[in-house]
């Protein structure tokens, strides 16, 4: 049945016409009553539009928008140009975030080769030496710069974390990743070998090991 009470006197069509404060209102209005509404008129409604001069929404029979008034074709206008705008700033957000992510691996590779460069003549154990000693260092710069206010020390904080990430994958590729644990054992191992040799060489001779 049509409703009665949210009806007003439309001034852009020029007649009165039901008014909904939402479009899902109109849209309810059209699922439930367009069949009923057919039966006793032999047209029923099609779809829901936006009224500028009602400031909500209305019912028509017409399907196309060539029937539209004037200030319904400028709204209908109007939500084609803002539609085209949000497609075009999201285009425009999803570039941008390409081109970072571009510049990122871009950066991370040249890293990457960076390292790869510095280790290429050395043997394992130097290898371990060269990352032990770059992750620690850079463990403590990140530690001192951490509680920092300063822009500057951020970035810094920053960039020191994603070199950080890069030794860990460069020393896990060539199969590295426990090499702390690995040249301390190592460093042990010397210098129990270096006091036992000391010793047999002090008892060879004749000196007291005090």
């Amino acid at each position: 049945m049509k409703p009665t009470k949210n009806r007003m006197f439309c001034k852009d069509c020029g007649r009165t016409k039901m008014l909904f404060e939402t479009e899902k209102k109109a849209e309810g209005f059209i699922k439930f009553n367009s069949e009923e509404i057919e039966e006793i008129s032999g047209y029923s409604p099609q779809r829901s539009y936006y009224c500028l001069f009602c400031g909500g929404w209305h019912v028509t029979s017409i399907k196309e928008t060539f029937g539209l008034s004037k200030k319904e074709q400028l709204f209908a206008q109007y939500q084609q140009e803002e539609a085209k705008k949000k497609e075009e700033k999201v285009i425009n957000q999803s570039k941008i975030i390409l081109k970072k992510l571009s510049e990122t691996e871009k950066q991370n590779n040249e890293k990457t080769e960076e390292f790869e460069l510095k280790i290429k003549d050395m043997n394992d154990t130097e290898k371990d030496i060269f990352f032990s000693e770059n992750i620690e260092m850079l463990k403590k710069d990140i530690e001192l710069l951490r509680h920092s206010n300063s822009d500057i020390d951020k970035s810094k904080v920053k960039d020191f974390r994603k070199t950080l990430e890069i030794l860990y994958v460069v020393r896990k590729q060539h199969g590295l990743q426990d090499s702390v644990i690995k040249h301390n054992k190592k460093l042990d191992e010397l210098r129990e070998q270096n006091i036992e040799a000391w010793r047999l060489w002090a008892a060879k001779n004749g000196y007291d090991d005090n």
